[in-house]
């Protein structure tokens, strides 16, 4: 998963005015993009956003490094790559992004299926001066996953000590599935 990589710009008509100090962007322009969106800023103003793109695939955006995080030439400019290329998406799902100082991005999201969906992780390791684009590593959340529709809603808590609690809803029994993760050492969930 990832290897789609685009820091392309956005075309001119993607960027608009709302109002007095107030721009959108149309980030994905035309990829039928939206769904299970989480947005974060991290520790540097830079914007991170998760998405569903096409009903099949994650992708996540953030603004490149050495252009503004917000205004003037930073507008419309994204580096864009693929957190899971073969993962169905739905405007119904409730996902979960984090950046940690460090610039890890850590993210929960629902494998959409009809008949059966999963709760997955992905890691995306800090960046190297000089170095490719860092791709992202999925998991999924449960070694053994019940049949059955889990992780359409799910969040991420930060621990001290750098994993994360992860909390996601059944959609079939209604329960709430609780583990941590360890972006360090991807693996299913720990009860």
């Amino acid at each position: 998963a990832g290897a789609d990589v685009d820091v392309a710009p956005s075309p001119k008509d993607a960027t608009k005015l709302l109002s007095p100090g107030w721009v959108g962007e149309d980030i994905a322009f035309g990829d039928e993009a939206g769904a299970g969106s989480a947005l974060v800023v991290d520790k540097h103003g830079r914007p991170h956003l998760m998405y569903g793109v096409g009903g099949d695939r994650v992708r996540y955006a953030r603004r490149p490094e050495g252009v503004p995080a917000f205004g003037g030439s930073g507008d419309g400019t994204w580096e864009k790559l693929d957190i899971d290329h073969q993962s169905g998406q739905s405007p119904l799902l409730r996902n979960a992004l984090v950046v940690e100082d460090d610039g890890t991005a850590v993210a929960s999201y629902c494998d959409w299926q009809v008949a059966m969906s999963h709760l997955n992780l992905a890691v995306r390791a800090p960046e190297r001066a000089g170095a490719p684009p860092t791709l992202f590593t999925v998991t999924l959340a449960r070694e053994q996953p019940k049949p059955g529709i889990d992780g359409p809603s799910n969040a991420l808590l930060a621990r001290p000590d750098g994993t994360f609690d992860v909390a996601a809803v059944r959609l079939d029994d209604g329960s709430v599935q609780l583990g941590a993760f360890d972006p360090k050492k991807p693996a299913a969930l720990l009860d």
